[in-house]
């Protein structure tokens, strides 16, 4: 009788933990290739975990890449009580999750038959007026490129393709523009609730 050894499994996951643990610990130190190598490790398998998720590969982009931004922000005070690789499919549906969410209260407000704003009610109205002109300053500190590409993207609901049409630049700078500001406005509104 052949007994064949699966010991080689076993092993190859715990050479990938220790090598993820010292991967860890260079980004935790500030290592930027660190972080380029964990998100090479991890991108197509993340990928295609938010396509599944959201059914949209643009989506799906963003989804990884506000994931990352945000692992790379949180890294210096990040305690993992499960893998990196765990960590990160979690936060991947966690931000899918909250896309949804969002664009759900987004429609609600943008429909007042279905309970959006009332326009009765006083204090409503100061508080969306504050969160708007809230909106509106950090909006104005981003570089005028990425505002247009967030105004007639979001707000006017154009595609990247149309944009890039609009600003005579290639769709790929459009959506990689459109990225940035969104994570510079995140932030930025983050940092001052």
């Amino acid at each position: 009788m052949i007994v064949k050894s699966t010991s080689a499994v076993p092993e190859k996951r715990v050479i990938n933990m220790v090598t993820n643990q010292c991967l860890i610990k260079q980004a935790k130190a500030g290592d930027q290739n660190a972080l380029a190598e964990i998100y090479g490790q991890y991108r197509d398998s993340l990928m295609a975990l938010a396509v599944r998720h959201c059914r949209d590969s643009h989506v799906a982009e963003d989804v990884l890449q506000d994931v990352f931004v945000s692992l790379m922000v949180q890294f210096p005070k990040l305690t993992l009580r499960t893998s990196l690789y765990a960590y990160l499919r979690t936060s991947v549906v966690n931000r899918v999750r909250s896309q949804w969410r969002q664009q759900a209260r987004h429609q609600q407000a943008l429909s007042p038959s279905d309970g959006g704003i009332d326009q009765a009610d006083p204090e409503k109205q100061a508080i969306l007026k504050e969160q708007i002109t809230h909106l509106q300053r950090r909006l104005k500190t981003l570089p005028p490129d990425q505002r247009d590409v967030l105004m007639w993207r979001v707000y006017d609901g154009h595609s990247y393709e149309r944009i890039s049409q609009f600003q005579a630049i290639a769709s790929g700078t459009v959506r990689a523009r459109y990225r940035y500001g969104r994570t510079k406005l995140a932030l930025l509104c983050s940092h001052v609730m």
